[in-house]
């Protein structure tokens, strides 16, 4: 009898002693994912820049706010007004860039910029500024898209959203692919999605 207690007892004593070294790991993973993550998660960009640089203050994205382009650079204007006005209910401006001396986004195709990576691109933001720069179209498109993941989860609203600040954080970024391709998969089997949400991953 006594021999079964003490069985009893030093399963119950082993299982406490697995439980709080298991309770300790989980902790120090948190932790670690906190660490790691947790102080830039206003920069969460996908795919990882190569290099990004936290800046001082924002640029702040108002009706008042012009898009300037270089004359190659026209289509990724345009995608990007009409991306930024369902949302924001902005019609912004779009003009063709003379000299780089007034307050807005510049969005530059530069036949000589420093990477010949094909898709990659530059981006500067400050509280007067942002500009962003590519030797092709392919790169400033890759610029456009890391500018909608620096503004708020509402940019993504297929309706206007009111009493929202568009305020994307300043920063530095370079940035070229590490791949020629990537994929995506949706999971149809397990999740039903109707044929608008589909169209709408790709706009």
């Amino acid at each position: 009898m006594a021999f079964a207690i003490l069985q009893v007892q030093f399963f119950i004593m082993f299982n406490s002693i697995r439980l709080v070294r298991n309770s300790i790991l989980l902790l120090v993973s948190c932790l670690s994912v906190f660490t790691i993550y947790g102080q830039n998660s206003t920069y969460m960009i996908i795919p990882k820049p190569s290099y990004l640089k936290a800046g001082t203050g924002s640029f702040l994205i108002s009706p008042k706010t012009k898009i300037y382009y270089s004359k190659e650079a026209l289509s990724v204007a345009s995608f990007l007004g009409a991306f930024l006005q369902r949302p924001t209910g902005y019609s912004l401006s779009l003009s063709l860039m003379g000299t780089k001396n007034k307050k807005g986004v510049y969005l530059i195709i530069d036949p000589s910029f420093g990477d010949s990576t094909k898709g990659a691109y530059s981006l500067e933001i400050d509280q007067e500024k942002v500009i962003a720069k590519a030797a092709d179209n392919t790169g400033l498109f890759y610029a456009v898209q890391s500018i909608r993941q620096l503004l708020p989860p509402s940019i993504e609203s297929h309706l206007a959203v009111k009493n929202q600040e568009w305020l994307l954080p300043a920063m530095k970024i370079t940035d070229a692919p590490r791949f020629e391709w990537r994929g995506y998969m949706q999971d149809v089997s397990r999740t039903f999605y109707g044929v608008n949400i589909i169209k709408n991953i790709w706009i």
